[in-house]
């Protein structure tokens, strides 16, 4: 997996996470309502086993949310994500400091 791909996947299982924090439901009442096995869906919430479209439609749709928005959501914060790692990345090779507090200040 690359590093894009492993970035993004790591902003849907936080945009899934924070969708079920959202809606106050326990992973017991999502799990349920999924249809997803309690072993399986912690797997995937590490990122021990890849989510797929059709584990994402489920969870999203369990927790009354569009999968299209959800991985929207994702896109958008792995996109924020890239461009402070960026800025962080250039200022690191000018040693300087003041981009790097620039690049904190604008974290989401």
């Amino acid at each position: 997996m690359t590093e894009k791909m492993a970035a993004f996947t790591d902003q849907v299982i936080q945009a899934l996470e924070n969708a079920r924090l959202d809606a106050h439901m326990t992973v017991n009442e999502l799990l349920k309502k999924s249809g997803l096995k309690r072993s399986s869906y912690f797997r995937k919430m590490r990122g021990d086993t890849e989510l797929t479209t059709g584990d994402i439609d489920k969870l999203a749709r369990a927790l009354g949310r569009d999968p299209m928005l959800v991985l929207a959501e994702a896109a958008e914060q792995a996109q924020v994500q890239e461009s402070i790692n960026n800025i962080l990345e250039m200022a690191a090779k000018r040693g300087d400091t003041e981009a790097e507090q620039e690049a904190y200040e604008e974290m989401p």
